[in-house]
């Protein structure tokens, strides 16, 4: 069953949309229709307003001097959400 009927808008490949307030499931319903045939797609999303908490950097020491190849090592993010994907680091030549 469609929830209920919210609007028409134009043709366009965009529309841009209020979701409900709350973390977790949101699922859009778009509903085309040709005049003689009907079409109804729906898209579930997950919404995770809560960020992730922060990694540590635990090494190298902070101002340790590296010379040719090193490892990082940090503690890691935890997301009650949705999760993580991966770590991205980025190392300064300066």
């Amino acid at each position: 069953m469609l929830p209920p009927y919210t609007g028409v808008v134009s043709s366009s490949t965009t529309y841009n949309l209020t979701l409900t307030t709350g973390d977790g499931t949101k699922t859009v319903y778009i509903t085309f229709s040709t005049g003689s045939e009907t079409y109804t797609a729906t898209k579930s999303i997950i919404l995770d307003t809560t960020a992730p908490s922060l990694p540590s950097l635990t090494t190298p020491a902070s101002g340790a001097t590296a010379t040719g190849d090193f490892t990082l090592v940090w503690s890691a993010s935890s997301d009650a959400g949705v999760g993580l994907s991966g770590y991205q680091y980025f190392v300064s030549t300066t």
